[in-house]
């Protein structure tokens, strides 16, 4: 119990050194969430280009063949080892990348949040992108 205790400040906290500590534990109660911290804390937008891993993968499973936000969101997961990004927050993701001042993705409808029923399209722009991050994600960059 306290090491759950001492998870939920570390994951409430603004602070994120806590974070780095219960990823590195491994409780024999509670088996999952060392690893559950130390995915979250691959989640933050690298430098190079401001985008998490899922922010990565969203557009990269679309150039790739997805043509809906439902078929995106399963490709994206299915890169996972254990289920991490549930669909409302992957559609959440994926709706602020069509609707940025320079979109990635071009979402149809395009007058509605992106949801199950999305279509969705790599923009100009995600082309342009895509083999830089591709790049640089091979180089651990």
């Amino acid at each position: 119990m306290q090491f759950a205790t001492r998870a939920w400040a570390a994951f409430r906290s603004p602070a994120t050194d806590g974070l780095r500590a219960i990823a590195s534990n491994r409780s024999s109660e509670l088996r999952f969430p060392g690893g559950a911290f130390d995915r979250l804390g691959q989640e933050y937008p690298v430098v190079h280009d401001g985008l998490s891993p899922s922010e990565r993968r969203i557009p990269a499973a679309v150039s790739d063949g997805a043509t809906d936000a439902e078929s995106a969101f399963a490709r994206v997961t299915a890169r996972e080892t254990r289920p991490f990004l549930g669909d409302s927050w992957c559609f959440a993701m994926t709706d602020r990348m069509a609707h940025a001042p320079v979109p990635l993705l071009q979402a149809e409808p395009s007058d509605r949040p992106v949801g199950i029923g999305t279509g969705l399209r790599p923009t100009d722009t995600e082309a342009r992108c895509s083999p830089i991050r591709r790049s640089t994600a091979s180089t651990g960059g």
